[in-house]
């Protein structure tokens, strides 16, 4: 191996799903809002990654300033000693759904559901 550096990550244990609710821009920090109603902080370090999923499907890189309250989002990290809050390693936006999508309607029923 030739690395110079090698970085061991911890296993990544907690994910949280929802919509930010609020952004702190002086502590990096955010508020989600799962779909259950409890709220999380959600603290963004410069290590973290995060990418946004564009109208068109393509997943493009983002830093904090680009994160907007409403979006949906799921942050992948680790558990801060403090209660409902997460220290981001990953964040991935899902914006709108896409105008053009690929798959198109059908009315016709599938295979399975014609045999008895």
């Amino acid at each position: 191996m030739n690395a110079s550096v090698i970085y061991i990550q911890e296993a990544l244990r907690d994910q949280i799903i929802g919509t930010i609710t609020g952004i702190d821009e002086d502590g990096y920090s955010l508020t989600v809002r799962t779909w259950d109603n409890k709220v999380y902080n959600v603290d963004y370090e410069t290590s973290t990654k995060a990418s946004k999923f564009e109208s068109g499907g393509e997943k493009v890189k983002i830093g904090f300033s680009k994160l907007a309250i409403t979006d949906r989002i799921v942050a992948y990290g680790l558990s801060d000693n403090k209660e409902n809050t997460i220290t981001a390693v990953r964040l991935t936006i899902f914006g709108m759904s896409p105008t053009k999508p690929s798959i198109e309607p059908t009315t016709a029923g599938s295979p399975s559901a014609n045999t008895r």
